[in-house]
């Protein structure tokens, strides 16, 4: 026992490997509008989807555009969470709000956007955009849904602060592209926000539902809630995860006093390999 004892101690002074892997969750299906110009000829006519003023973001394939979406719609925030952005020249936005004038064929209060493949979770993440000109709550919750049927805890979001002012939640910088600038894609900035909670790791999400909640308004009418996509934490054991090469497998996983266990537990495992050598795991 206190060889190994020796030898955990020795592999906790060892790089850590963290077993938190998070991937984007691309979406098969409920997106409302395209929000997007992924081209000078895309440019937006109209004042909408994503605010009063007819912004829509950009892609590097705009000129002049300094902070863009990349012309394959993957992106990885300042948070290092990645997301797959839906196609730029078809529906790649779920847009709510309760305006009819902005655009004027759109007044949505709820949508489910579909996972293009269900997964095991800890944890989803959002990238959206909100829109509001006093700086008011915009209210919305977002539920998981899951293969089963079942629904998730409702998690409830009130956020005050408007996308072109340097929101707290802010995650990636985007050029907005309005159609109140004319031919100009560069004079504004509008900032991707995030938003994340846990999931049931037990269950398989297969789909989000997003609803607008709020019931007041102000001078430009009423605000926007604008959902790009998803990511996940994906639910794994720790060890899975473990690289192995040729022959070399896993001999055991250890807890850090010492005691062998079957599989990892939560918090610091170690696990030793068939070639000596050894890695510290943490499950979370």
């Amino acid at each position: 026992m206190k060889k190994l004892l020796l030898f955990v101690a020795a592999v906790l002074t060892s790089a850590t490997i963290n077993a938190q892997n998070w991937e984007a969750a691309p979406v098969s299906s409920g997106f409302n509008f395209d929000a997007i110009c992924e081209s000078p000829e895309a440019a937006p006519t109209q004042r909408g989807p994503l605010d009063t003023h007819g912004s829509q973001l950009v892609t590097q394939d705009v000129f002049g555009a300094s902070y863009y979406l990349p012309s394959d719609g993957n992106i990885t925030t300042d948070s290092e969470h990645p997301y797959k952005f839906a196609s730029y020249s078809a529906n790649n936005c779920l847009v709510m709000t309760k305006s009819t004038a902005y655009p004027t064929d759109v007044e949505c209060t709820e949508g489910t956007l579909t996972l293009t493949t269900p997964v095991q979770a800890n944890s989803l993440a959002f990238l959206f955009v909100t829109a509001n000109k006093e700086n008011y709550d915009m209210k919305f919750s977002v539920t998981p849904i899951y293969t089963d049927n079942s629904e998730g805890t409702a998690q409830e979001y009130s956020l005050s602060q408007d996308w072109g002012q340097n929101p707290s939640n802010k995650v990636y910088t985007c050029n907005r592209w309005r159609v109140t600038a004319g031919t100009n894609p560069e004079g504004f900035q509008g900032a991707l926000q995030e938003e994340s909670f846990s999931l049931d790791s037990s269950k398989t999400l297969k789909a989000v539902k997003f609803t607008y909640k709020s019931d007041t308004e102000d001078a430009w009418g009423w605000h926007y809630i604008n959902i790009f996509a998803l990511s996940v934490e994906k639910n794994t054991t720790g060890i899975n995860d473990v690289t192995v090469d040729g022959n070399n497998t896993i001999e055991g996983v250890y807890t850090i006093d010492g005691r062998q266990v079957s599989e990892a537990q939560h918090g610091v495992n170690v696990v030793k390999m068939s070639n000596g050598k050894a890695k510290k795991v943490i499950k979370k």
